[in-house]
């Protein structure tokens, strides 16, 4: 899932520095991953192996998360969260989070959430400006939902799906946040998109530009008890700066090689 070119100029950035990236493979740690099962099952497995024994999404580990039941409410569960490392309220920039999960089409029922939030410039979470991806099965295809209830893809085939929502501020201080929520597949083919604008009346700010920070969380909750056996594989967490290509880089003077990571989301 990750594309890598040299190009051989002096890469000169211009504006503000761009938000911290954050990432976890699960290659040799769960970071601050916090798993409603205390570890007990929910954890770091190699590819192939675990309960589900899925091949990994990249690299050589990914986790496993297990539903603890009834833990968001009576009939639904939650399995874990994490902050990308910690909460960052400081806003450099249009950002991104995003995490893969495994999709099995052979599913059946009223599915799970895929929760994520923003953080405010208070240290915080802006719930205002947060969002989530609502799974829900029939047995030969999984719906994915964006928080309108709209459909954004509808997935058919086993694999790895990524799931990402992008945060980015008004002109005006003022002004509702921008957020999208991305599905691709694991070819980086964009299934489905949806804009929003952060016009949620809850937590201690309304979503207005002015309260933006960075990352915060990404939460998997209402999570229907016995949906997917109660165990899902997950790969892939992160969060970075969104940087527009080319209009975002200032490429001058005469300069070394540089080698870039470039990926969809065009993180440096």
């Amino acid at each position: 899932m990750k594309r890598v070119v040299t190009i051989c100029v002096l890469l000169i950035m211009a504006g503000t520095a761009a938000a911290a990236p954050s990432f976890q493979g699960f290659e040799t740690d769960t970071g601050d991953w916090y798993f409603y099962d205390g570890g007990v099952q929910s954890g770091r497995v190699a590819s192939g192996g675990g309960i589900l024994g899925v091949t990994s999404a990249s690299g050589s580990y990914h986790a496993e998360l297990v539903n603890v039941h009834d833990a968001y409410l009576a009939g639904y569960g939650s399995a874990g969260f994490s902050r990308f490392g910690a909460r960052d309220p400081v806003y450099q920039g249009s950002f991104y989070q995003s995490i893969d999960v495994y999709i099995n089409p052979s599913w059946s029922g009223l599915g799970l959430w895929i929760d994520m939030v923003p953080a405010d410039i208070d240290n915080t979470s802006l719930y205002a400006a947060g969002g989530n991806f609502r799974l829900t099965a029939n047995g030969s295809s999984v719906s994915v939902q964006a928080i309108n209830s709209s459909t954004l893809t509808t997935i058919t085939n086993a694999g790895w799906y990524t799931f990402e929502m992008v945060w980015s501020k008004g002109v005006n201080p003022t002004d509702l946040i921008n957020m999208d929520l991305n599905v691709y597949d694991s070819a980086d083919t964009l299934l489905g998109t949806e804009s929003f604008l952060a016009s949620f009346p809850q937590g201690t700010h309304p979503g207005e530009s002015q309260y933006l920070g960075n990352n915060s969380y990404v939460w998997l909750s209402v999570w229907q008890n016995g949906f997917a056996n109660d165990i899902i594989a997950i790969d892939n967490v992160q969060t970075g700066a969104v940087i527009p290509a080319p209009g975002a880089i200032i490429l001058g003077g005469i300069g070394a090689c540089v080698v870039g990571w470039f990926k969809r989301r065009k993180t440096l």
